[in-house]
């Protein structure tokens, strides 16, 4: 039987709902120093970056790398605490 999850529809909005959770009361650093944080953070960028990838192609305009955001993702990471 193959698992369900939630649709793409409920993906984006759940998952900045968490980012910004997450984030709300953080200065830039002590987001990076928080590990944990920095992680779900990463984790739900990937969850969005993985439904935009699987959306139509009448959404290809909204791209991670059209918008910008798989650069910051990647400047994000390279930041991280390790």
């Amino acid at each position: 039987m193959r698992k369900t999850g939630p649709s793409r529809s409920q993906i984006f909005p759940r998952a900045t709902r968490k980012i910004a959770s997450y984030t709300a009361n953080l200065s830039k650093a002590a987001f990076l120093e928080d590990e944990k944080t920095f992680d779900a953070v990463v984790r739900n960028l990937e969850v969005i970056g993985e439904a935009v990838k699987k959306l139509p192609r009448t959404f290809e305009s909204l791209s991670l790398f059209k918008l910008g955001l798989k650069e910051k993702l990647d400047i994000w990471k390279a930041g991280a605490p390790s």
